[in-house]
Order: structure tokens, then C-alpha cells, then sequence
């Protein structure tokens, strides 16, 4: 029930301007890296390239790609929350909580939610990545946590303040 309830979230609009800003952008400017992280723009490229929008369609929000790119957004979710599962279960001696409670507390974080299906921000795409290099720092396996430390980054620049915690 709670993941078909965030599913409908696909289909809202308040997170509209970003894609459409994106879109924009890449109309203007040769380079646009500033703006975006790596992963991020190669990702919103490709949507572009492959579901160019529609000059027909007056509304940016009934364009396939804006459909797709909340799909993609929705993935990401679902990837942070299998991330999270597998972060409990490694962590199930040490945690009072059921897990069963930490999931739902997870699937039942409105803040979460909100941010990645409802608003469309793409920092939702780093945080599976990142829960990862979390649990390989516990581990003591600091290759590993540095590699997805960096994915996470490729996603998200803003991360960069937790870098001396990996490196």
C-alpha cells in the first residue's frame, strides 16, 4: 500500500521547473556542467535525446520525458530503500528496532517522499549509492566505500563536505 501511494506521486507537478529549467539550458549553453553533476546531466541528456519534448504539447508536465524522469526518480527511491533494507539486515544485531519498523519508518518519511517524487529533485539518485559506501566504512572496506562515495558525488555535489570521512 505504501509504495502504491508513492507511486502516484509520478504524476504530480510541483517539481516541474527543474526539469524544464534543464531543458532549457541545454537549448542556451554549450556546457552545462556547472549547473549539474556529471551523472545527473548524462542522465537528464538522455531522457532528452531519447523523449524529445513535443512542440505540440503546450504543457511541459504532459511530456513523456518529464513521465520518464519521474520514473527514474521513482527507481531511485526504490534502489535507497533496497539499499536501506540491505544496510539493516547487515546491522540486525546491533539495531533495537524491528526491521520491519525501520522500513516502514522509511517508506512513511513524508520529507523523503516529498523531495524526490513530489518536488522531483534529483539527489534522490545519489542517496542509494551513498547508504552503500555508509556500510562498506562500517566494514572497514575503504575502497569500496570510496568508489561509491564517489558515485554518490558523480549524483550529488553538495556531498563533497563528508569526502575527508572516506578519503
Amino acid at each position: 500500500l505504501l509504495i502504491l501511494i508513492s507511486l502516484s506521486l509520478i504524476f504530480t507537478n510541483p517539481g516541474l521547473s527543474f526539469f524544464e529549467k534543464f531543458y532549457h539550458l541545454t537549448k542556451s549553453l554549450p556546457s552545462i556542467f556547472v549547473s549539474y553533476p556529471p551523472s545527473t546531466y548524462f542522465i537528464l541528456q538522455t531522457i532528452l535525446h531519447y523523449f524529445p519534448p513535443n512542440t505540440n504539447v503546450y504543457f511541459f508536465y504532459q511530456q513523456t520525458a518529464w513521465t520518464i524522469y519521474k520514473l527514474v526518480l521513482y527507481g531511485g527511491y526504490i534502489l535507497s530503500l533496497l539499499s536501506f533494507i540491505y544496510l539493516i539486515k547487515q546491522r540486525k544485531k546491533q539495531l533495537q528496532n524491528s526491521s520491519i519498523d525501520i522500513i516502514i519508518t522509511f517508506l512513511l518519511s513524508l520529507s523523503i517522499l516529498l523531495l524526490t517524487l513530489g518536488l522531483a529533485s534529483y539527489e534522490i539518485l545519489a542517496v542509494p549509492f551513498f547508504i552503500l559506501s555508509v556500510h562498506f566504512i562500517i566494514n572497514k572496506n575503504s575502497l569500496f566505500s570510496s568508489i561509491l562515495f564517489l558515485v554518490s558525488l558523480s549524483f550529488n555535489w553538495s556531498l563533497w563536505v563528508l569526502g575527508p570521512l572516506f578519503f
